[in-house]
């Protein structure tokens, strides 16, 4: 148990229920099972070691056991010069099999590793095509010899993949996967720092979507039940991306000292410059598919932060960021009401530079981008479900197929 409260910043209260669950095999399960999931980000790889039981109903329960996170995108592989990114990715798998056997001991056995590849390595095939067979033909060699693990798979998943894997994490969390009704389940809003997803559960797909898995439903059998996911990924529309943009066409746009409204049009300038907004939001950003209407949505990543910024917490929703935005950004003399309030609050932002513009983007995606109501978007609970991240919900679909 000590080691399941250490991990991945979920919480305490939703850690002691994931380990507690560990304990207590639901009726009909065998087990407990292990496997890892390594993130192959643009910045580094994260190995993730997972338990799960495999129920009656063949839906897994999948708790975390063990995390370790290195420096060596495997990205790097398409240089050929490159002798750092497999020591470096082998000594990360390495830590985590060593978190998971002080905790496990003997029953720990051979760990199978799945690999999922994102925004690197899909930009770094946009820039050299073929590189991407590459890459993952030197991560499959790299932990194909990896002590304690038995290499299963390496791929680079899509951005909508990346919002479907993050939707079941969240209602995994939750309790919510095998919920009989859609309006049950909870969607999620995603801001990262180079992309923004949407995901939530839909009854069926339309014939006319369900052959765009890059712009559409994302079926995933779970035991029983067939999940009909709609995920949408935006890349460039992340708030690192944003900014970069918008201040290199305003210098000033969204700084702390700027009002709302001035804010907003430099926003309306980079999220909607293909044209009119739409029903359904920005044309460029639109969705094809509309919720169901009682559905409740958490947002995740940056909108999490921007919620923490501006010194809200628990319950908060994203039109609570916006208000809160406007009476604190903006012009102000030193001794202003708007100052004063302003200093208070942000100080458990730290020395972030751009609360104001966090806060400003992140709602102006929601409600000008993506036409949704802010107040339908929550900060996640913990005790429902806080920012877990998306390798999570690929172990629980890899534990899937494994059960059947």
């Amino acid at each position: 148990m000590a080691a399941c409260t250490r991990l991945f910043g979920l919480g305490l209260s939703l850690l002691l229920s994931a380990c507690a669950g560990a304990a207590i095999p639901p009726k009909g399960a065998s087990g407990p099972q292990y496997g890892a999931i390594v993130d192959a980000g643009s910045t580094g790889s994260r190995v993730a070691i997972y338990g799960w039981y495999a129920g009656g109903d063949q839906r897994p329960q999948v708790w975390p056991v063990a995390s370790a996170k290195g420096d060596c995108p495997i990205a790097a592989f398409a240089n050929a010069q490159d002798g750092t990114t497999c020591p470096c990715l082998k000594k990360t798998a390495a830590d985590a099999i060593a978190q998971a056997q002080d905790f496990l001991g003997s029953r720990l056995h051979t760990v199978p590793v799945w690999v999922k590849a994102t925004a690197g390595v899909r930009e770094a095939e946009r820039r050299h095509p073929g590189s991407q067979a590459k890459i993952l033909a030197a991560t499959r060699s790299c932990l194909g010899a990896a002590d304690g693990y038995r290499f299963e798979d390496a791929a680079v998943i899509s951005g909508a993949e990346e919002g479907a894997y993050a939707w079941i994490a969240v209602n995994h969390l939750a309790g919510t996967l095998g919920a009989s009704r859609i309006d049950q389940t909870t969607g999620i809003v995603e801001l990262g720092g180079q992309s923004a997803q949407i995901a939530f559960r839909v009854a069926a797909p339309p014939g006319w979507l369900a052959s765009r898995p890059d712009e559409g439903v994302i079926t995933i059998p779970l035991g029983p039940d067939q999940l009909h996911i709609y995920a949408i990924s935006h890349l460039g529309a992340g708030e690192t991306a944003a900014m970069a943009a918008i201040r290199e066409h305003n210098p000033a746009a969204c700084a702390d000292d700027r009002a709302g409204d001035e804010c907003r049009q430099d926003l309306d300038w980079f999220l909607c410059r293909s044209g009119a907004v739409t029903r359904a939001g920005c044309p460029n950003l639109s969705r094809r598919l509309d919720p169901d209407p009682r559905m409740a949505f958490v947002g995740l990543s940056a909108f999490a932060y921007a919620v923490r910024n501006m010194g809200l917490g628990h319950g908060a929703t994203l039109k609570d960021v916006r208000e809160r935005a406007d009476a604190i950004c903006g012009p102000s003399s030193p001794v202003s009401p708007r100052a004063v309030l302003r200093g208070f609050i942000f100080k458990p932002a730290g020395s972030y530079p751009d609360v104001c513009f966090d806060a400003f983007y992140s709602t102006h995606l929601v409600e000008q981008g993506w036409a949704f109501d802010l107040a339908r978007v929550h900060y996640p609970d913990l005790q429902r479900g806080t920012d877990p991240g998306w390798s999570i919900g690929a172990m629980i679909v890899e534990a899937a197929k494994q059960s059947r």
